[in-house]
């Protein structure tokens, strides 16, 4: 609790809002935990890092970090062991945060570490970001131009009434008036579900454009082909919610599910038995859950390592 107070005060005093209350209480905080002083000393140079990183139109998520972790990682004249605990604590410094926002200006660069983060846009919309998920937009023209760039998975609902709301990915893009979807992205891959209204993807490579209705979703892949992946799963959004519900659902369309929702492979051997499964879960371990999925079907399930599991 008392690092999650040091964070929000040196985020304050980054962006000179603290009031002097608080500029007091920080000074105690540093001077009682002589190691908050290096936190301090990180966060700084974060965020003077971070001011330097020009968000130009057409780089990906995955180039802005890059630019980041470079410049961290440049030498600054300190002796190498000191620059390696220097740029070490700042990869730990970072990953202690909920979400990282680049300063300053017009230009917003967002990206969710280690938890789902919930984000209202300067139109009302609001965007559940997943872990790990980053996008960015222009705050100062939003409003007139509503454009957003999306790497990782995210749910929006959108505010209708305003013009276009358009999201790019690496391969696809998006645009709606006023509805609500979840969108999918890999470097080479978008998966578009939408959940009310109607929604309009745009293959980049192809410029080929389909149409989706409530309840539909697609797949585009890197080669602007698109895959209609029928009726959207229940558990769309599970990785929102925490919750899988399955209700006389077939097997392998569980295991899909619960392989998207704990982010892991899971391997399906051919010819699995035509079982149907009914269940919820709600915040579960994936022993438990892939436990109790395979006794109910008569099936085993080994798990190979950490992110990869195999069921026959």
């Amino acid at each position: 609790m008392e690092h999650q107070e040091l964070e929000s005060l040196l985020i304050k005093k980054a962006q000179k809002q603290l009031t002097l209350e608080e500029e007091v209480h920080l000074e105690q905080l540093l001077k009682q935990q002589p190691s908050y002083q290096m936190d301090e000393e990180v966060f700084e140079a974060i965020w003077a890092k971070t001011k330097e990183i020009q968000l130009d139109d057409g780089k990906s998520a995955d180039q802005r970090w890059a630019n980041l972790q470079g410049k961290l990682l440049q030498n600054d004249g300190r002796p190498k062991r000191k620059t390696f605990y220097y740029a070490a604590a700042c990869v730990v410094f970072i990953a202690m945060l909920t979400v990282i926002v680049w300063p300053p200006g017009d230009r917003k660069l967002i990206t969710a570490v280690g938890r789902v983060h919930s984000i209202t846009l300067p139109d009302s919309s609001i965007v559940t970001l997943n872990s790990g998920g980053s996008l960015a937009y222009s705050a100062n023209t939003f409003n007139d131009n509503r454009e957003i760039e999306l790497h990782g998975e995210a749910y929006f609902s959108v505010k209708g009434n305003k013009g276009p709301f358009i999201v790019l990915t690496d391969v696809a893009g998006v645009e709606v008036l006023g509805t609500t979807f979840n969108v999918r992205s890999t470097n080479t891959e978008t998966s578009v579900s939408c959940l009310s209204g109607k929604v309009k993807v745009r293959a980049k490579p192809s410029n080929r454009s389909s149409i989706l209705t409530k309840g539909k979703g697609i797949n585009v892949g890197i080669d602007g082909a698109f895959e209609s992946i029928g009726e959207v799963s229940a558990n769309t959004l599970s990785w929102s919610t925490g919750e899988l519900i399955f209700e006389n659902t077939a097997i392998e369309r569980v295991l899909e599910d619960v392989a998207h929702h704990y982010k892991i492979q899971i391997v399906q051997a051919p010819h699995l038995p035509k079982e149907k499964f009914t269940g919820r879960f709600r915040n579960e371990t994936l022993d438990a859950v892939l436990e109790t999925i395979c006794l109910s079907a008569g099936l085993e399930c080994n798990m190979q390592n950490d992110s990869t599991a195999v069921v026959k």
